[in-house]
């Protein structure tokens, strides 16, 4: 592997179902906050077709659920202008917690590396 290759960054963000900025501004073309709300749209399409996990615990959605929360996580590479986004939910008990603890427990459990030139 070449050393002059960065690792990949990505942003974390919360979207809640009780903060309806998200959606205001996406509408008024907030580039972030309309891939938010593309993930949020993208999970819950799949989500009819089977279940899913809380990504901060191991509580079941399925169904009809809507989660009270999400956990996005836009990956860009800087090499290039290609952009990908990722949802997972979060269940009501979990998304009692602050947003920091969510990012936290969520990149916790899911492998991610967390430095400094990783996570912004």
């Amino acid at each position: 592997m070449p050393t002059d290759q960065r690792p990949e960054t990505f942003h974390m963000r919360v979207v809640r179902q009780t903060d309806p900025k998200w959606l205001a501004n996406a509408r008024s073309g907030d580039k972030t906050a309309q891939m938010c709300v593309l993930a949020v749209a993208r999970w819950m399409k799949e989500m009819v077709a089977g279940r899913s996990s809380c990504i901060c615990c191991d509580a079941v959605f399925s169904g009809g659920d809507v989660p009270e929360a999400f956990l996005i996580l836009i990956s860009s590479n800087q090499d290039s202008e290609e952009l990908n986004v990722r949802s997972a939910a979060v269940c009501s008990k979990c998304s009692t917690h602050e947003d920091q603890w969510l990012m936290a427990e969520g990149a916790r459990r899911t492998g991610l590396a967390r430095s400094a030139e990783q996570m912004q």
